[in-house]
């Protein structure tokens, strides 16, 4: 007898009704939702309250809800800026009550003897200032703070004390230590004769916000990517903690975060020492003093990554532009030895291209131990997470879809045909067709091998259950070529 939902058994008029049945409609791969986070701080100026999602389509709209030029909007405008194509949500904090903000000091130290015009570069963003050879350090210090009180979307303000220009964060906190001011960084800049910077930290910033309240208002919503500004060892606890609940099987909502740091090479080593988490990447700013702040830096990387890894999660993120990514001078740049030996203490790393531009090259999670403490690659690659999530997304959308109201039953029962139940063997069959799927979608490979390893049965203690022990081979990435040659003379 044919199982109907809606048509009962005992009808007497004469009619002819259909209804319908969508378990069988979608024939293709399932397409996985893919949001992004930023997830990151404010200004009492912002108009959108903390511990609160808010939908954003652009820039301007973050710049109003957590203040312009705070980190959070800061954030969004890298995030943007690399056109991710990607529902994008902001989750702001706001500074620790407690909280120091950074500042950076540029005294003029000698005034100039000639009329000209030199560049600073604050944030990667550049500054012109037009000086003449009458102007004392006190007028050049003043013209300094004019032209940087144009850029209302910095991190930072200023203020001015005769000859010295001081630079104050927006926001109070770590991540702006990192904030980098230089001038004349273009071939051909200089600065104009007799003229001369010192350009210097002055506080250091301090105590970041606590993220307990903020993590606890995300709920159960599923974001794929998330980026944040803070790296310091007690936010990233709260985040790896958040990140690996959301990917255990009850919760199933993966998420994947994304922070930087430009702290110097044996510091960068250190830090990916202290971390072992499968669910983020600490990417190291492109080079010591990046023209780019490392919370700008994580943005385009995390937009860039998860536009791509949307595409095809087991694809090599390597060679993709950041948009508006500036490179340091060739001194500063990271060896291939040491951009190496970051990677294997889980540090992932850009690379510079013509014209300064920066291009990713490899992406890793912080993962290194097991729980035993004993060496373990299994999550190392950031492909090898993004893939998990999309074949566990992609098998529980199939069986949700095709059987979800069926019933459970041994092989060989003898059901007339059109009775909604799902049995061992046709279990198996359903996981063999998912796997040629995913297979065609170039995420997993060995067929033979899952096919021979797959384990379909009924549970021995819970009638009702249908276990699956389902061991797919996941895609690699080229990373390497190696070749031997052998040649003759």
């Amino acid at each position: 007898m044919i199982a109907f939902n809606e048509i009962p058994n005992d009808l007497l008029i004469p009619v002819t009704w259909v209804e319908f049945d969508a378990t069988r409609a979608n024939q293709g791969p399932a397409i996985m939702p893919f949001h992004g986070l930023i997830f990151s701080q404010k200004l009492a100026a912002g108009t959108g309250a903390v511990d609160t999602l808010h939908l954003i389509s652009n820039a301007d709209q973050a710049g109003a809800l957590a203040g312009r030029g705070s980190l959070a909007h800061e954030q969004a405008k890298a995030w943007f800026s690399q056109r991710p194509g990607i529902e994008t949500w902001l989750m702001l904090v706001a500074d620790h009550a407690s909280g120091t903000a950074a500042t950076k000091t540029i005294l003029v130290a000698n005034a100039p003897t000639s009329n000209g015009t030199f560049s600073l570069y604050l944030e990667g963003t550049r500054i012109s200032v037009a000086v003449l050879a009458t102007d004392d350090v006190a007028g050049v210090a003043a013209k300094i703070k004019a032209e940087i009180d144009l850029y209302t979307d910095l991190q930072f303000t200023a203020t001015v004390s005769t000859a010295t220009v001081t630079l104050t964060a927006r926001n109070k906190g770590e991540a702006a230590n990192s904030f980098d001011v230089r001038h004349s960084f273009q071939p051909g800049e200089y600065l104009p004769a007799g003229l001369a910077l010192t350009i210097a930290n002055g506080v250091t910033g301090a105590t970041n916000p606590v993220l307990t309240s903020a993590i606890a208002a995300l709920g159960d919503e599923w974001f794929n990517v998330l980026v944040y500004p803070w790296v310091d060892a007690t936010s990233l606890t709260a985040i790896e903690t958040e990140l690996a609940s959301r990917f255990t099987a009850q919760r199933s909502i993966d998420g994947y975060g994304f922070g930087s740091s430009s702290v110097a090479y044996a510091s960068l080593v250190t830090l990916g020492g202290t971390r072992n988490s499968p669910h983020h990447s600490v990417v190291a700013a492109p080079g010591d003093s990046p023209l780019i702040p490392p919370w700008q830096h994580a943005a385009m990387v995390a937009a860039q990554a998860g536009a791509a890894l949307k595409l095809d999660p087991a694809r090599p993120v390597k060679t993709l532009e950041l948009i508006g990514g500036k490179q340091t001078a060739t001194t500063a740049k990271y060896t291939d030895l040491e951009r190496n030996s970051l990677l294997q203490n889980g540090i992932s790393t850009t690379v510079a291209a013509a014209g300064g531009k920066v291009r990713l090259e490899q992406l890793v999670t912080t993962y290194s131990t097991n729980a035993a403490g004993a060496p373990d690659t299994a999550y190392q690659l950031a492909n090898t997470m993004f893939t998990l999530a999309y074949l566990r997304y992609s098998f529980r959308n199939r069986m949700a879809t095709r059987y979800p109201r069926h019933k459970l039953a041994d092989d060989g029962t003898r059901a007339d045909p059109g009775q909604p139940i799902l049995t061992p063997s046709g279990g198996k069959a359903e996981a063999l067709m998912w796997f040629r799927e995913m297979e065609g979608l170039g995420l997993v490979e060995g067929y033979e091998q899952f096919e021979a390893e797959l384990v379909v049965e009924r549970n021995e203690t819970d009638a009702n259950r249908l276990d699956f022990l389902m061991p797919p081979d996941l895609m690699n990435q080229l990373i390497v070529t190696a070749a031997r040659m052998q040649f003759l003379i």
